[in-house]
C-alpha cells in the first residue's frame, strides 16, 4: 500500500503524540510519501523522518515550513 501525508507540524505536542501512537508494525511493508511541512525546527522534523521510517519505507518532499529551517 502506499500512504501520503502532509502538515504534521509536530511542534504541536497533539500531533506529536499522534504519531509517537502509530502502529510499529501495521504498517511495515507499506510506504509513506511525507509531503512536507512537518516542523519549524530540524531537529523534531529529523525526530518525526526517524520515527516514521521506523514505520513504513517513507519519502520526503519538504514543504515550506522546512525552508524556514535552513539556516539551523
Amino acid at each position: 500500500r502506499i500512504f501520503s501525508i502532509s502538515d504534521l507540524h509536530v511542534d504541536f505536542k497533539a500531533n506529536w503524540l499522534w504519531l509517537e501512537a502509530l502502529s510499529q508494525v501495521d504498517f511495515r511493508c507499506d510506504t509513506l510519501l511525507v509531503a512536507g511541512d512537518i516542523a519549524h525546527g530540524i531537529k523534531a522534523v529529523a525526530a518525526a523522518l526517524e520515527l516514521l521510517g521506523s514505520v513504513s519505507r517513507e519519502f520526503f518532499v519538504p514543504g515550506n515550513h522546512e525552508l524556514w529551517v535552513r539556516g539551523e
